[in-house]
């Protein structure tokens, strides 16, 4: 069981939950184990997962006031996404210094 969390139980359980995966989200997100055992949200607490609402296939925010909270477990996926996006704009601003591998 997780021993962390940033947000309080009662805060997770009152926003619309989203994640990067839900698998990893029920086995070791923190704010939401403690929410399942503090505030007994389950897995359909989950609304959809980031890729989800990209593709359409999920639905992201209802309202301006909506609380949302989106927990990122850290996905390989997103960590390369990141890297691809700094090194381009690097390259289009001619920043950085290129080394060899």
């Amino acid at each position: 069981m997780p021993v962390e969390t940033e947000v309080d139980a009662d805060t997770v359980a009152a926003a619309a939950l989203f994640a990067d995966a839900r698998e990893s989200m029920v086995n070791e997100g923190g704010d939401y184990l403690f929410a399942v055992q503090e505030a007994g949200i389950g897995p359909d607490h989950i609304r959809a997962e980031l890729g989800e609402i990209l593709a359409g296939s999920g639905d992201g925010r209802r309202s301006d006031d909506e609380l949302t909270i989106f927990k990122s477990l850290g996905l390989a996926a997103e960590d390369l996404a990141s890297a691809e996006h700094v090194y381009a704009r690097a390259l289009a601003e001619g920043a950085g210094t290129s080394v060899p591998f």
